[in-house]
């Protein structure tokens, strides 16, 4: 599953030709996108690509998704895409994806990029595939099928409650700061 904005710079494109290449081995394989689509050009564009290959899902709309509907499909997800391709902008923040899988338990792949794999790491959650690479497919199957998501500790970080108090403190050290 992908969700939320699809865009080019969130490795959409890259994300779907990994897939379809991976889905000549594994041909039970799906792939459901789905989330506001603000490009016209590019809805086409994934459209046409869908179109011409089984497996390949999409529920994208030029206006947002209502969240509710994105939960529903996070729900009957086996697995979450993060493609996001690794500019200034996007590659020093977490996505909120991320976090949703962790709250939810559920594996994800992801861009190399050393922050996104700390927290796949420590929770094993998922793990890192470079989505313009075409060629690892059994190799990803093999690890997918091998691996053992969520043995290790809570993933505490996936709700905001574990900063209450740091917040609460970094908000009385401001207010005592600020009288000086």
């Amino acid at each position: 599953m992908i969700s939320g904005t699809i865009t080019e710079v969130y490795g959409i494109q890259e994300a779907m030709d990994w897939f379809l290449n991976l889905q000549k081995s594994f041909p039970e394989i799906s792939l459901h996108i789905i989330g506001h689509c603000p490009l016209p050009e590019f809805e086409k564009m994934l459209k046409e690509m869908a179109d011409r290959n089984k497996g390949i899902r999409l529920d994208i709309s030029p206006i947002p998704v209502p969240y509710a509907q994105i939960l529903e499909a996070y729900r009957s997800a086996d697995m979450v895409l993060l493609p996001y391709r690794q500019i200034p902008s996007i590659s020093p923040k977490i996505p909120s994806k991320l976090y949703e899988c962790l709250a939810m338990g559920i594996p994800f792949l992801h861009s190399p990029n050393a922050l996104w794999h700390s927290f796949s790491d420590k929770y094993q959650a998922g793990f890192e595939v470079d989505f313009t690479l075409n060629d690892q497919g059994k190799e990803i199957m093999a690890r997918l099928r091998s691996s053992k998501f969520y043995n290790k500790a809570f993933p505490y970080e996936a709700f905001w409650a574990h900063k209450e108090k740091a917040q609460l403190q970094d908000l009385v050290n401001q207010l005592i700061n600020s009288k000086h």
